[in-house]
C-alpha cells in the first residue's frame, strides 16, 4: 500500500487542484442573489499563470510528501509550498470571480502581480527540490 501512495496523492491534489477555482467560484457566489453560471473552461480561458503555479506547487508537496525526511521537515517544506501556491491560484480565482460579478479587473496589474508570484512560487519549489536532494544523500 505505500507504494500506492504518492500515486494516489499525486492524482488526488493535482485533480483538486484544477477543480478548486470552480469550488472557490460556487463559494463567492453562494450568497449573491445573481448568481452567474460557473465553468472550468471559464476560470482556464485566459492561459493564467496561478494554474502553472498550483500545479507546480502541488507537484513539488508530493515530492515531500514521498521523502524519507522528519515529520517536522516535512510539514514545514509542503506548507511553506502550500501556501504560495494557494495564493497564485487564488489571486486569479478572485480576479475572475469579481470579473463574472460584472466589476472591473485590472488584468495587466493582474498579470504583473502572477508573474511575482509564479516565480515564487518556482523559486521556492527549486530550492525545496535542492533541499530534499541534499537531505537524502
Amino acid at each position: 500500500m505505500d507504494h500506492w501512495f504518492p500515486i494516489l496523492s499525486w492524482i488526488g491534489i493535482n485533480v483538486g487542484g484544477v477543480f478548486a477555482p470552480v469550488l472557490v467560484a460556487r463559494a463567492f457566489f453562494y450568497y449573491s442573489l445573481k448568481r452567474p453560471p460557473v465553468a472550468l473552461n471559464e476560470f482556464y480561458g485566459r492561459g493564467e499563470l496561478g494554474l502553472i503555479s498550483l500545479l507546480l506547487s502541488l507537484t513539488v508537496i508530493v515530492d515531500v510528501l514521498k521523502s524519507d525526511q522528519s515529520g517536522l521537515l516535512v510539514r514545514i517544506m509542503a506548507w511553506s509550498i502550500a501556501i504560495f501556491g494557494l495564493f497564485a491560484g487564488g489571486q486569479w480565482a478572485t480576479a475572475l470571480c469579481i470579473d463574472k460579478a460584472g466589476q472591473i479587473v485590472d488584468w495587466k496589474r493582474l498579470w504583473r502581480d502572477s508573474k511575482v508570484l509564479a516565480w515564487a512560487v518556482f523559486a521556492i519549489g527549486i530550492v525545496t527540490e535542492i533541499l530534499l536532494e541534499r537531505l537524502a544523500a
